[in-house]
Order: structure tokens, then sequence, then C-alpha cells
């Protein structure tokens, strides 16, 4: 698509708080457009503001207009400039490249021309970045605007804040001040309505190929592999989702249990095999992305020196940048996450003894099932004042078909609670623990959500598989969990934002009928670009983890318990095909539009999945030894059937059970160790075009060399005839 010029098209929404004096937004205005920021147009919401006096703004005792928006850009030499100093890696022109074929090069200002991607006839303006690029690159440029230049006594911007009463270093960022004192409430990137509508409705339409390249060049790096991921796990989920199949068809066809099938197990362990293949053969997707995205070895350093803006501490000399920066102590940090990880443990407990209640309710936890093992000691976790509940005639009757579902529903609300709950806790640890950069900031909330939501989701399934060891009541539990919390994310993810952004279209509607017959601010010529501005300004940012999490807790209820429910893997393609329509519509018209995050994978999500394939491992091997009746099949003369139908250990012979348990449990991470040695992180063909541009870069030296020197040869030549 081609994109309209840049120094004409709103790129970023600044929104400043409504105590912002004007005279603060006029000097903001002309010291932007001294550091190469062209503010388009000013607009004000007066939305939810109550007219007071300013206090403490910069202002002189005047009502508020609302909240200013400035829509700002840039020209297209200063993208470029920045682009080079973030050694941006593009696509060259094959015609400008040595042999006439496209490489991956840096980009620099000198060499622009070799990297010149698209041109409307009679159009002289150079296009080399895309819509992503260009926002990210005018953060950049707006970023690093100090709030005094160098060698500057004082400015306008300057008095201001001063006037203010506000500290600040000479060489700190302006916009990282105005965040820090709230006078700044939000930096949003604008959409470009025609470019996210196209989007939008090729991955809508059914039966075509992802737009990844498009994805990536819209959202950026960040989004794009998630999308990318989640189709690419959902192509992956047909082979375990045909096997799963054919072995539910030929228990029923044979009718068998999950106990006594033989097949099934082989079921489980081959999901763990397929589980290896998937991860290898992603990091081989994610390796060809990141080279022709321009990432690929480690070209997105940068991104791990953003500085986190609600970071706070003493205002130093940086020893890497020679720069003002704030620093905080790690050692106050280490202590802050001892206090962290407590409170967390104190949560995990609270959602045991959730879990607890729960499985009571469902009648799961019955000491007189296993009279063998419970007869002569108490079971730590029955509780009969709770699972009384659950017998023959009682309010959640196990037996009925509609009542033994609600404990079941009540235990996922739970769930969902608990998680909401500790989400804020976790927000507000994270924050206290004051990360200095986005990353770090991020793989620490990523860490402490994913091990309390996997926790919260699993422990239940392993209690029943490894504690009750009753492969039943797991199969009932994790068919019930995993069905319930399918179409509860269906249902939150499509319906719930549809409905309300109706009603939010609606409101904004009535709102600004009102406006228009008794507030004079109101443009009386309907301006849409006005509206649009104001309402893109107050739109939620985007969150990638929930996204992330309930894809990966998803492939942990797949892989965990293969064998205890095959089908699940058909049910999850149904999802993860609504999943990614539902999250392009609530990204391309709820929320936001994110900012360009440049990055070479899916980050720390890569490393929790490789954990849950690992696991899994040893969960299905312990469900084929331990919880289910597999084992027996194969090993009979190993086991006997107690007084409750029940196959247990024949005494001196459970060694055996662990030793066979243990030794396939080996054999699978072998087989997986083995995969990931014959099969390449990295495909050949990426190796050789890497490969081809280092030759490229080689070889254009050699001619620019040899140019240099037969100039000069040519030069003393003519040098010397002219003594002559």
């Amino acid at each position: 698509m081609i994109l309209p010029p840049v120094e004409t098209t709103p790129l970023i929404l600044l929104r400043f708080s409504h105590k912002v004096s004007p005279n603060l937004v006029s000097a903001l205005e002309k010291y932007f457009e001294l550091n190469h920021i062209i503010t388009l147009s000013t607009e004000y919401d007066q939305e939810d503001v109550i007219d007071e006096p300013k206090d403490n703004s910069g202002g002189n005792g005047e009502k508020s207009k609302g909240y200013p928006i400035l829509s700002i850009t840039t020209t297209e030499d200063e993208l470029e400039l920045e682009a080079e100093k973030n050694r941006a890696v593009l696509p060259t022109a094959p015609e400008q490249t040595f042999g006439n074929k496209s490489i991956m090069e840096e980009f620099t200002v000198v060499n622009r021309n070799r990297f010149l991607c698209e041109k409307e006839e009679k159009e002289t303006s150079r296009k080399n970045f895309t819509s992503g690029q260009r926002i990210n690159l005018c953060l950049e440029v707006l970023e690093e605007i100090p709030v005094l230049q160098p060698k500057e006594a004082e400015n306008e911007i300057s008095k201001i804040l001063k006037d203010m009463k506000i500290d600040f270093h000479s060489e700190q960022s302006l916009i990282e001040v105005l965040q820090d004192e709230k006078l700044l409430e939000s930096v949003v990137p604008l959409h470009f309505v025609a470019e996210r509508e196209k989007i939008l409705n090729e991955i809508w339409r059914p039966l075509t190929p992802l737009p990844t390249q498009k994805i990536r060049d819209y959202y950026g790096d960040e989004v794009a592999f998630y999308f990318v991921w989640l189709s690419f796990f959902t192509m992956w989920l047909t082979i375990p989702a045909i096997g799963g199949i054919i072995v539910y068809s030929i228990r029923t066809y044979n009718g068998d249990t999950i106990d006594t099938c033989e097949i099934t197990p082989f079921f489980g362990f081959g999901v763990f095999l397929w589980a290896s293949f998937f991860v290898r053969f992603w990091e081989r997707r994610e390796s060809t992305l990141a080279y022709h995205w321009g990432t690929y070895q480690s070209n997105n350093v940068g991104q791990a020196f953003q500085i986190n803006p609600e970071f706070e501490g003493t205002i130093r000399i940086s020893p890497v940048t020679d720069r003002a920066e704030k620093y905080y102590s790690p050692r106050k940090r280490r202590l802050k996450y001892v206090f962290s990880a407590f409170v967390t443990l104190v949560m995990l407990g609270v959602a045991f003894v959730v879990m607890i209640i729960s499985l009571n309710l469902q009648g799961y936890v019955r000491p007189d099932h296993d009279e063998e093992r419970w007869g002569e000691i108490s079971h730590p976790y029955y509780y009969p004042w709770v699972a009384h509940l659950s017998e023959s005639g009682q309010l959640f009757d196990c037996n009925s078909t509609y009542m033994s579902l609600v404990p079941a529903i009540f235990h996922a609300l739970t769930i969902n609670t608990l998680n909401s709950l500790y989400r804020k806790i976790a927000e507000r640890l994270t924050k206290w623990e004051n990360h200095k950069t986005l990353v770090s900031f991020e793989n620490s909330m990523i860490l402490k959500r994913f091990l309390f939501e996997a926790f919260d989701c699993y422990i239940a399934l392993f209690y029943l598989a490894f504690f009750e060891r009753d492969i039943k009541k797991l199969r009932g539990e994790l068919g019930q969990v995993f069905i319930i919390d399918t179409f509860r994310r269906m249902f939150l993810e499509c319906i719930v934002p549809m409905v309300q952004q109706r009603f939010e279209d609606s409101k904004s509607k009535s709102a600004n009928a009102d406006r228009k017959k008794n507030d004079d601010w109101f443009d009386p010529t309907g301006n849409a670009e006005s509206s649009r501005i104001i309402k893109e300004s107050t739109l939620e940012e985007y969150e990638e983890f929930d996204d992330y999490l309930e894809m990966v807790i998803s492939f942990g209820y797949i892989t965990l318990f293969a064998s205890a429910i095959p089908l699940a893997s058909s049910l999850a393609i149904f999802s993860n095909l609504v999943e990614i329509r539902t999250d392009s519509a609530k990204l391309a018209r709820v929320l936001a539009r994110p900012r360009f995050i440049i990055t070479d994978s899916i980050g720390i999500w890569k490393a929790l999945i490789n954990v849950i394939v690992t696991l899994s491992a040893l969960t299905n091997c312990l469900i084929f030894g331990m919880t289910s009746g597999q084992m027996a099949q194969y090993f009979p003369e190993w086991f006997y059937m107690n007084e409750s139908g029940d196959r247990t250990w024949i005494r001196g012979k459970g060694y055996m059970v662990i030793l066979v348990i243990v030794g396939i449990e080996r054999f699978l991470l072998l087989l997986k160790f083995l995969v990931n040695s014959m099969i390449p992180k990295v495909p050949m063909e990426i190796l050789e075009k890497v490969e081809r541009c280092e030759y490229v870069r080689l070889q254009e030296s050699k001619i620019n060399k040899f140019e240099v020197r037969s100039s000069l040869r040519s030069s003393k030549i003519l040098s010397s005839l002219q003594e002559e």
C-alpha cells in the first residue's frame, strides 16, 4: 500500500492532563518544531472534565478547556537519521546490489537509494519505511528530545517547569519528565484506517493464509510474532487432532476404557514427540521471520535499553552512555524480589485451598473409594462438611447431569477471579520492584502471572493424577475445565468486546449530539478526523500477555495430559481459529494501536513452552504407570485388582514399575535431544542468505577500494604529466 507523505500524516497522539495550561501546550509545540517534530493539530477533549481553576500548572487561573491532544509527526529526513542511528536493517533493492539480488543491510542515509521500497509516479518523496516503522522512529525522535539542549542554560519549557516547581536534570528526556509529573497521560500511535481495515479483512477472510508481512509492517514484530505463532500452532494441531480422533474411534469401537485401551499410551508419548518437533520447527520459522524482518543476529539490542517510564531513582551520570540517568540499587530490588515471592506463595496457598474445596464439592475426594490406601489413616484433604453436598440426593449430586456441573463452573469462575486479583497484585509488586527497562519489567510480570495462573489451572489436574491417582476423575475434571475455559474465553473475547464497542459508539454519538447543542467548542461541521483523534487517545493499551497465556495454558492441557483427553486438540483448533479473528478485531477496533516493538522471537514464552514439553514426558509416563491401568495391559503380572476395583502394584513389584516409568521418560527426553540435534535451529537457506550478505559486503568493499586506488593512481599520473 502506498503511504501518504510523512510530513502530512499524523503518527502519534500526545494526550495531556486537563490541568496543563495552554501556554505550556503552545511552548511544547514550538519546542517540538525546533527538534523536528511537527504538530499537525491540537484538539481538546472535554469529556469528564470538571471546570476548575488551574493549580500549579503554569496557567493563570483560567478554566480548563479539556484534555489537550497533540497529533504529531516528523520529517522523512529525521526518520532516516534515526534509522541509521538505530542501525535498522532493511531489504535492499535488487538492482542496487552486487549480483542484482536483494539482501538485508543496515540502513544509511548516504546509501538511501539502495533501500527504496516503493515510489509513486511523478512523486519524488522517499518511502523507505512501513507505517509501523514510521511510528517507531518518530517515537524515538520524540523521546530523545531533552529538556534543555546542550550548552543551553534556559528555555521557555524549562522556565515553565521551574514555575511549576518541577525538578529535572537538563539532559533528561522531556517526555520522561512530563510523564513522571503526570502532565502527559498517554502517548498513543495513531491508526491508519485504510491499512488497518485491509489487514483486518484479509485475516477474517476464510481459507486464506495469514497476511504475515502486512501485520508486521503495521503492528510491529512483537504483535506479528504472536499471530504467526498462533497460526503455526493451529496448523500443527491437526496432527494430534487426527491422532486423537483415531484413538477415540478405536476405543469406542472396541468398547475400551482409558484404562484398558492398549494404544492410548502411545498417543500420549506421540504427543510429546509431536510437541518436540513443534517447538523445533517453530524456532526455524522464527529465525526465518527474524531474517526477513531485519532482526536476525540480535539486531534488536536497543530494545533491552528501553527505559521503563515508571522507573524511579536518583540521578547519576551513566557509565555506559555518559548521560544523566536514574539509578536504583540492585540490592534493594533483590530484597523486594524476596517479598514478592512470599506474597505469591501466600496467594498460591489460597488457590490450593479453593481447589481442594472445589474437588470435595465435585465428589472427587472420597477416602472410601480407596480403603486399602486410606483405611487406617485419615485423608489429609477430605472435608466431610463440604464433601457430603456431592453425595446422592444432595445439592451437588455428583451423579446428576446438571447439578454436578455447578461446582466445576464455580471452580472455573473462582480461578478467573483469583487470576484477576493476582493480576492486580502482580502489577503492584512488579512496579514496586522498580525495574529500569521495559524488558525486565515485562519478564518479571510474565513470570509472576504465568506461574500463578498455570498453578491455578493445572493444580487440580496434578492432584487428581498423581495424588488421588484416578484417571477417570482426571479425565472428567480435565474435560470440564478445558471445555469451560475454551467457551469462557470465546465469550469474553468475542461477544463482550463487540457489545462493549457498540455501547461506547452509541454513547459517543449521544454525547456528541448533546455537545453540539450546548457546548461552544463542538465543531458544527462535524469534523470526523477530530472525533477520531479524541476517541483514539482514550483507548486502552494492548496487552499481549493474556493472549499468549491462554494459548500456552491450552498447549499445556493438550501435552501434559495427552492420553486423558485425546479430542482436546480438535476442540483447540476450532477455538484457535476463532481466537485469531477475535484478537485481530480487538486489536483493530477496541484497543489503541500498539507501539512497533522490534524483536527476533516470542521471547520468554518460548522458554515456558519448552518447560511444558519437557515436563509432559514425565506426566504422560506417570499417567501410564501410576494414574491409570494402562501399564497393567502390558505387565499384568505386576498388578492385582483390589476390593475397590482398582489395579494396584503387587508387593515387591513397585520398583519395576518405577524403573519402567523412569526408563520411558529418559528415552522420550533422549528423543527430544536427538530431534534438536538432527534438525538445525536455523534453516540452511537463512544461513546461506546471511553468508550471501557477508559476501556481497566483501565484494562491494573490494570494488570500492579498487575504485579509490584507481582514482588515486589517475590523479598521480595527471599530476606528474602536469609537472612535466
